[in-house]
Formats: structure tokens, sequence, C-alpha cells
């Protein structure tokens, strides 16, 4: 959180249009938050939670988040607010009507749980900023924590631990104190306390300052997982890249402190150097200000839209990004011209749209579902002795049967020629109007700028698909005709599970060809013309190596005396029961091994011992009889896209 002024605090006696719930009682407490998995990549910092905030503009603003497709918010949930006159007495009925509120409108909730009552610090309500001080015993605001997780148990599943806990001016102390090694206790016993109340539930840390290796947020990280004996306590790594003062692409030759890919680059590699690349990486706070007084760190609303649409984009290309929380929707003090943080918002004071609003409601259009599947060819490289740096960019991605391009050139305008495959094709500006581009053959000709064009293309869909509707599945699908008897030959439902969808045509992210498929709870079935007649005629999707094309897997050493085969491809190895039913079930459904044997905590809460390959994920279930002790990972309804 980049507000610097006083929040406002609960007094003995709240406001009564404070409490009152923004749908009727049967519809709050019906409202369920979407589960973490297959989540969307686009979120904001809305603060509907904030006390500062009237309740009409709260309802606006919540209005305004589902109209543009914001899927996520991440909200306050302030200590001093909520336990604020002793340990154990809770103010939750200050929050639950904007939680419900939220999850009625289909948005997420990202609960950063932050600042400390008086009681608990021992900082007086009279001193400055007394909200950012440390407790004096960090288990109470674990404690705190797992109240939090259990009293929005099905509302809330994501909870970030502090904000910016490595920055003096929100993470402070009387006197003298090691503060990353109180935050390290605060974040261990409240990623305990969270779990234990909701197996289920993803922790971040809070939202680091993230620049180049030197910088503070991620020295204060190591200073934190030392002092946890090198335990990882959370499983997001959350950050704030912030760069007014450049473009998101922009960089100085002169110093290694550089731009906004290099930074998130500079995260992968903190995980990487950890053996953590199983955790994900969220930017939790970036955006820019249309601040005009600010010693040039502000831009014009204009270039604050494009910069937007820039920084989510190259977010979404870069490895172990998978969520962008944009700072903000509309600044709740409405701040005056001349302050930096108050005028990030894509709304004004008065509840206007700046054109960083339609820009967000096209790019969340275009972009939502959509899987990055590479760098375009005009991508282009120029020198930097600290980075690769590039000054035209193009990424490409999947979208259900359509393709999605997105280009913009900083090195001034020049007119290109991209290679498009479907037949299909519209280009759009950010600003959502459509732009002429002149085709011939397989390529457009388009002007590039500093304004992203987005290009469209699309492929009439195919009256030849069935829409296998079954009232008396437990999904209401069933398998097709075509994908039936591949179903019922290799396994059915033990190995496969229900059908989550009837066919459609979809773009592979694999070859960006366009298949007839069928999604099922743990495979996509593809449909291959090309091979009729032939066993290839039906193919699993590569979901495995879709799930995990950003981790690198370490090598482990196989057990002594255990017989295993390695993959000279992939370099890893299958042992024990996981080498067993790879050879029962083949590589037709299993693929390569990506990874060899590992631990990890599956969405039920528990840790079971996985393994990747192209196609699945083994989970080994020793509570099941064979050969169901080894079971293929819920793998379509985890990368499944509407």
């Amino acid at each position: 959180m980049k507000q610097r002024r006083t929040m406002r605090f609960l007094s003995a006696v709240f406001l009564l249009t404070l409490l009152l719930p923004l749908t009727s009682p049967q519809q709050a407490g019906e409202a369920q938050a979407a589960p973490a998995e297959g989540r969307s990549f686009f979120g904001m910092n809305l603060y509907i939670t904030g006390l500062e905030r009237p309740k009409d503009e709260k309802l606006a603003l919540v209005n305004a988040a589902r109209d543009i497709g914001v899927k996520w918010s991440r909200e306050e949930m302030s200590w001093a607010n909520l336990e604020p006159d002793r340990k154990g007495i809770y103010n939750w009925g200050a929050y639950d009507p904007w939680i419900n509120s939220l999850v009625g409108a289909g948005i997420n909730v990202v609960g950063s749980l932050q600042t400390s009552p008086s009681w608990a610090s021992g900082v007086a309500s009279a001193d400055p900023d007394w909200y950012w001080y440390v407790p004096r015993n960090p288990q109470d605001f674990a404690d705190f924590a797992y109240a939090a997780a259990v009293h929005y148990a099905g509302k809330i599943k994501v909870w970030e631990i502090w904000n910016e806990p490595d920055v003096d001016i929100t993470f402070k102390c009387k006197g003298s104190c090691d503060k990353a090694a109180i935050y390290s206790q605060m974040l261990a016993a409240s990623y305990a306390g969270i779990k234990r109340a909701d197996p289920g539930a993803t922790v971040l840390i809070g939202g680091l300052s993230v620049h180049d290796y030197n910088n503070q947020g991620m020295a204060f990280l190591d200073r934190v997982v030392a002092a946890s004996n090198g335990k990882i306590n959370f499983d997001v790594l959350s950050i704030h890249p912030y760069m007014p003062d450049r473009p998101p692409e922009s960089t100085d030759p002169k110093t290694v402190v550089q731009n906004f890919p290099y930074r998130l680059e500079n995260a992968y590699k903190w995980l990487q150097a950890h053996n953590a690349t199983n955790k994900e990486i969220w930017v939790t706070e970036d955006g820019y200000s249309t601040c005009t007084p600010c010693n040039g760190l502000g831009v014009t609303e204009d270039e604050q839209a494009v910069r937007l649409v820039r920084l989510n984009v190259i977010a979404m290309a870069s490895p172990g990004v998978t969520q962008f929380d944009y700072f903000q929707l509309k600044d709740k003090f409405n701040a005056g011209e001349n302050d930096l943080w108050g005028n990030m918002g894509i709304m004004r004071n008065d509840r206007s749209y700046k054109p960083a609003y339609k820009a967000y409601k096209v790019m969340t259009t275009q972009l939502e579902g959509a899987v990055f599947t590479g760098q375009g060819p005009l991508m282009r490289a120029v020198p930097n002795r600290w980075q690769t740096q590039y000054d035209r960019y193009h990424y490409k991605f999947a979208k259900g049967n359509s393709v999605v391009q997105v280009l913009w050139s900083v090195a001034g305008p020049e007119t290109v020629q991209v290679p498009v495959s479907l037949p299909n094709v519209a280009v759009l500006n950010t600003g959502g109007q459509k732009v002429d581009a002149p085709r011939q053959g397989n390529n457009i000709t388009l002007t590039l700028s500093e304004t992203p064009l987005y290009i469209v293309e699309t492929q009439q869909a195919s009256g030849n698909v069935d829409p296998a509707t079954d009232k008396a599945s437990p999904t209401g699908f069933r398998p097709s005709a075509r994908f039936i008897g591949y179903w019922q030959k290799n396994g059915g439902l033990p190995l496969f599970g229900y059908p989550i969808t009837g066919e459609r045509l979809e773009t592979s992210p694999t070859n960006g060809k366009q298949y007839i498929v069928q999604w099922f709870e743990r495979a996509r079935f593809e449909y291959h013309p090309e091979y009729a007649g032939t066993p290839a005629e039906v193919l699993l999707g590569l979901l495995g190596g879709q799930l995990v094309a950003w981790r690198a897997f370490p090598r482990t050493a196989t057990p002594d005396g255990v017989q295993s085969v390695c993959a000279k491809e992939t370099g890893h190895c299958v042992w024990g029961r996981f080498l067993d039913r790879w050879r029962e079930l083949g590589v037709p459904i299993v693929g390569l091994p990506l990874s060899d044997q590992l631990e990890e905590r599956s969405t039920d809460g528990k840790t079971y011992t996985v393994q990747y390959f192209e196609r699945a994920r083994f989970e080994y279930h020793p509570e099941n009889a064979q050969p169901y002790d080894v079971l293929l990972g819920l793998l379509g309804r985890q990368l499944f896209r509407p």
C-alpha cells in the first residue's frame, strides 16, 4: 500500500451505513470465492474495505471493477481495525459486507493482513503512524491471521502477511530491533496458522520492493529466510517493482538499476537460487501516476494507459509471474494533484474515467484466459551490458479458438509486416478502436508506436463440434462420440475423470494450430485429422509441460538398489511405483518425465510425492489399492479456461 496518509480506524461506535450489506443477507451468505486454481491473471488494489471510503463510492467501485474485468482485489485487512481493543475481541462486521460484495460480484480477494493495534505494539494511537509498528509478540499477529482465515473461510483463500515489511515507514520498531527476525517469526507462525485454518489457502509474503540484486526487498527476504533456518514460509513471492521515473522497458546504461522485465527476472532468479520455482510470483502493486507537478515522476493520462497495458503484457510473458494487481482503481483519500501515489488511480476523484480505465477493459477482454505461447518474430534485441533489452516487443498468446498477438515499439514509429495464420484478423488499439491493417497473404502491415496493438486472429467455429451435454452426468457433459472410444479403451473414468466441456475449437499453445478438443478433469483430448486411421488420431494435450513451463527442476538421485529409467531427452528419471505405472500407461498417455520425484502440497492441503510428465502429473496415494495408488493430477480442472 503506497498511501502515506493516516488511515481511519474504528471507534467504539460504528457508522450504521458501514454495516449495511450491499446484497440481501441470503445473497451475502451464499457468496463464495472462486478457488485459487485456474485463477485469473488480472487484479487490482481496490481497497473496498478502506474505512476512509464512503458507502456510495464503495458500491460504485465494485461495479466499475466488475465492468472492466477485474477478477482479484487486494484488500487491506487491518489488524488495528479488526481486533482494536484487546486480544480475542473482533470487529468483523466492519468488513464483512464489503467482502461479501466483492465475492458476490465475482471478484476474488487477496486479504492483506497488516497494521498493529495499540495493545499489541505498545504504541499509543496518538503517535504518528502508530499502526505500522510491529507487535511485541509475533504470535499475537499469527493468532489474528488464524482467526481471519477461519472467519472468512470459503470467501478469502489468499492471504498476504503484512505490506512492504522491508520498508521502514510500513514496518516500524520503537528503538532498535532486528526487523527481519521479527518478520520471519510473524511469517512462519501466520503461515502455519492459516494452513491449519484452511489447508487449501495460499499465503503471500508481504509485497517487497524489487529493483536489482542489491535492493532492499530481496536483501530483506534473504535475511528473513536465514532467520527461518532456510525455510520458505510462503506460497507466493509478492513484489512491488515500481519505477515511476521511467517507462517499463527503459534502462540506464550507467547503472545496474534496470527496467521492469529485469526486476521480474531477478525475482524469478531468487526462486531458482532457493530451489523454489514451484512458487509463483505475483505483482501485487505497480502502476504509473498522473501527478503533473511531481518532479518528472508523473505521466500524462494517455501515457498511463499505454504503460498499464505494457506492464501487464510483459508480466504475462515473464517466467513465474501468474498475477498482476494494478495500483489502483481510485484513490480513497481524494488526494490533490501533487500527490504521486494518490494519482495512480485509473479513475479521477470525481469517479470519471481516465483513458487507462478503458485500456484496462480492452486488455482484459482480449487477454483474460489467454496463455502465453512465446515471443513473436518481430521482438528486437538491442545491446545492453546488464541484461537482455528490446526496443520492439512482440508477444503471442493462445485463447480458445483464437490467437492474440500484442506488439509495440519504443524506438519510434515504424512500419512492419506481421505474420498471421488464421483467416479472420482484427487489429485494435488500447482504446478498443479498430486499426487499418492491409493484408497480403499471410502478412499484415502495421505502424507500431509506444501504444500497444492487439492482433486478434480467429477462425469461424465449425458446426461439426459435439456439445456432448448430458444432464445425468455430475459435470453436465459426456465423452463425445469422437473421443469416447479412446476414453473407454485407455482407462475411462478412473484415469481421465469426467468431461468438463463438450467439444470446442482451440488453438494449441504448443504449435499454434487449431484442433477440436474436449477437456476432462485430468486431461485434454485433441482430435488430429492428419493422423486419421492411426493411433495418433486422438492425442492428449501436453498439460504437464504447459503447467511447469517456467519451472526448473533439480535432479534427484535414484534411491540405492531401486531400478530406474531415465529419459535422455529431458534428463529426468522414473522409479518405484511411478515407473510401474508409467510402463502400464505408456508415453502416449503420460509423456516423458519433466521432473524427478518431489514433495508438493496439493489443493486438498495435503503433501504428496508427485512427478511431472509432458501430459500428466503423477500423485502417489498410498491409502489407495494398486493401481489407484498412482493417480493423474487434476490438470484439466487446473488449466481449463472457459
